[in-house]
């Protein structure tokens, strides 16, 4: 067995000798929190950090010597340190800070806590904050690049303080399996590294992620309740929770850790007489389509009932985040749908007259009118493409629909920046289906009508129609959906997703002649016809 005479008796491995990663064990120390190695290892690489977190050790590099040698000593502090996620302790003093976090606000600037916003930055941070106050660092220029490649694959991760749009402290940690593993943090504001820890923990205790791992005991941590473990007790639950499945990260990215920490600690939420006209958002926690996010409540006028309000439960992701579409995906079974460049569902507290409405196209069967309805339109060409800016032609025939057919209203008086911005962006995969004249007709290659709808896994959005008006006996408009369905149809998907439908309410009330039609109510979806059928659930819609 080869052994280091830096560390007499202690085996040396290398990244690719990970079997030999000796484990270890609360008789390796000799006096309560002296780190002892129970291997050491040439280098490091993410696969041998994973197995050591497995087996409950940690690197423990010594300033100024691992640069030179690559030795890396691996072991553990015993006892252990451990936070339990769900019994983080505040002292007066973080109740005033959390609460003004809870406005997003500290010292009255603008506030956010991300959890995976800038990895790079965070852990590139904590390395120069240490080197400035210690005059060096533990943190090698070959661990933080390991971790670094730890992120990339899902195992190391950061939370990120901003004060104005300023990065002024977090911290970075590890997760293996169901385990969470501190390693360091920073602040540049008073109580920022606290908050990002508050943070980190209102979230595992809201994902069943029970312990962070604290390594080793500190006044900081143990001021905010970390607690005192026996080694054999830690290296017990190190073992069941590190060799549970890797939690998903990745649906967390970018997310803000607010709402998870209203949501552990509810009596600092400031009550609505705390808040003003120019207070942020509201910010909430949402359980759809298995998954958790956060979304933003936003109010404004409804559009089809005057003196009545709307509230819009919104998802507050860039168009260009690589989640939106999958979360699209899933969370239009929930209810929501896409307006411009993001994803929302209604939320209104006291009127329930807009309801989701979709589809099953493997039961739909078109009766005798759409069936004359398609045999009237079959001579038009459709073509399907991108959803990009609107062209001359396109604008000319949405000028013409909106004349036609709905003088007066919010969309006859927007501007083509406006309909561009509303109609013609989006954070989806979109697309347009024109229909056209053929080339042999009197009036060739005339645009007749133009469908925009999403794609999704497994079906169409339908998001907006607008067509020649002056052909009122093609009935363009009931073609559109018909042509939705057969696309959908005919690309293998299962439903066609038509938007809000408003019984009784003029020129919303058609959708139900597309049977079977299903109405999503009380968060689950139901035939229309039963809905309809049924006097005790059409009692709500009275408000």
């Amino acid at each position: 067995m080869a052994t280091d005479p830096t560390f007499p008796g202690v085996r040396l491995i290398t990244p690719s000798n990970i079997d030999d990663f000796v484990a270890p064990t609360q008789s390796h120390q000799m006096k309560d929190f002296e780190f002892e190695p129970s291997c050491c290892s040439f280098g490091l690489s993410p696969e041998l950090v994973v197995e050591g977190y497995r087996q409950g050790a940690f690197p423990w590099p010594y300033p100024n010597n691992v640069e030179y040698t690559r030795l890396y000593p691996w072991g553990r502090l015993f006892p252990c340190t451990v936070f339990q996620s769900t019994k983080i302790h505040l002292t007066h003093s973080m109740k005033k800070r959390v609460k003004a976090a809870l406005r997003y606000e500290y010292q009255s600037l603008p506030l956010q806590i991300l959890l995976d916003d800038d990895f790079d930055a965070v852990i590139e941070e904590i390395a120069l904050y240490h080197q400035e106050r210690n005059k060096g660092t533990w943190m090698t220029q070959e661990l933080i690049e390991t971790w670094k490649v730890l992120h990339q694959l899902g195992h190391a991760h950061s939370v990120s303080v901003y004060v104005d749009d300023v990065l002024v402290g977090g911290l970075y940690f590890t997760s293996v399996g169901r385990m969470v593993y501190g390693e360091s943090m920073f602040a540049r504001a008073t109580d920022a590294s606290k908050l990002a820890l508050v943070g980190l923990a209102a979230f595992c205790s809201s994902v069943n992620l029970p312990f962070i791992d604290c390594q080793m005991p500190t006044e900081h941590t143990l001021r905010l309740g970390a607690e005192i473990i026996p080694g054999d007790l830690f290296l017990k639950l190190n073992r069941t929770l590190a060799q549970a499945p890797d939690y998903n990260w990745l649906r967390a990215k970018g997310m803000s850790l607010i709402p998870f920490i209203e949501k552990q600690w509810p009596a600092l939420t400031p009550s609505l007489d705390q808040r003003d006209d120019d207070a942020p958002p509201e910010h909430h926690l949402t359980q759809a389509g298995g998954l958790l996010f956060e979304t933003v409540h936003v109010h404004s006028p409804c559009s089809y009932f005057d003196n009545r309000s709307l509230t819009m439960e919104v998802l507050p992701l860039p168009s260009y985040d690589s989640r939106v579409q999958t979360m699209y995906c899933q969370l239009i079974s929930e209810g929501f749908r896409r307006d411009s460049t993001y994803l929302y569902r209604l939320r209104c507290q006291n009127c329930h007259r807009c309801i989701p409405t979709r589809i099953d196209v493997s039961h739909f069967h078109p009766n005798a009118t759409m069936r004359r309805t398609l045999n009237r339109n079959r001579h038009l060409i459709m073509k399907e493409v991108p959803l990009e800016a609107i062209t001359n032609e396109q604008w000319s025939l949405y000028q013409r629909y909106q004349n036609g057919r709905h003088t007066g209203g919010a969309m006859s008086k927007m501007t083509r920046a406006q309909v561009n911005s509303v109609l013609f962006s989006t954070c989806s995969d979109s697309r347009c289906l024109e229909f056209r004249t053929p080339s042999d007709a009197e009036h060739p290659n005339n645009l007749k009508m133009v469908c925009i709808i999403d794609c999704l896994d497994d079906a169409i959005s339908a998001v907006y129609t607008f067509y020649d008006p002056d052909v009122p006996k093609l009935s363009l408009g009931t073609f559109g959906i018909l042509s939705e369905i057969e696309y959908a149809q005919q690309h293998g998907l299962r439903f066609v997703y038509l938007g809000y439908w408003l019984p009784d309410y003029p020129n919303m009330d058609y959708k139900k002649r597309f049977q079977p039609m299903e109405i999503f109510w009380s968060d689950h979806w139901m035939p229309e016809r039963t809905f309809v059928a049924d006097p005790k659930i059409l009692e709500p819609l009275s408000s």
